[in-house]
């Protein structure tokens, strides 16, 4: 996934919160837990489309991945998911060259890169172009069986694993 870039999902993550979470923001798992995936579904149409996914997993970056709360992710807390992101990478998203990356400039670089395309692709089992509560579960278990330490991590593992992530 060095070359190229399509995901936004190597967000930082300085501890490991989240280690047991079932879905990010896309299903919730026991009646102990909120119902994320109706959450997320603004529309009600019972799947996540495209720009409801890119918001959930928004919501959770910046919910999960800014530990100093600042409201914007630096290069140093990139880096605690990745070690070895590469400054290219993490400029490009850094719209306004401020040394951070805003909420505002991810949701502006996943929609100019269609960010999260590749992660519908790879869980949108009908091809609906959405993600429905079945397809939301196959996304958790392979979520949850990736690589890291906590979700965020797991989350971009699990990305930078899909096909076409590479870009």
């Amino acid at each position: 996934m060095h070359a190229g870039e399509t995901s936004v999902f190597p967000l930082a993550l300085a501890k490991p919160i989240l280690l047991a979470a079932p879905l990010l923001l896309l299903i919730g798992g026991c009646a102990s837990q909120p119902d994320n995936f109706a959450a997320s579904d603004k529309d009600g149409d019972g799947k996540l489309s495209a720009d409801e996914v890119r918001q959930a997993l928004q919501t959770a970056i910046y919910a999960n991945g800014d530990p100093d709360g600042d409201g914007k992710i630096s290069y140093a807390e990139y880096q605690t998911v990745d070690p070895h992101f590469p400054k290219a990478r993490f400029d490009a998203r850094d719209l306004d060259d401020d040394g951070y990356v805003t909420p505002d400039e991810l949701e502006r670089f996943a929609a100019r890169n269609r960010s999260f395309d590749d992660l519908i692709n790879a869980f949108d089992a009908n091809d609906d172009g959405g993600i429905d509560r079945a397809e939301a579960e196959v996304f958790n278990e392979h979520l949850m069986k990736s690589e890291g330490e906590n979700v965020l991590q797991k989350l971009y593992h699990l990305n930078s694993s899909l096909p076409g992530s590479g870009k």
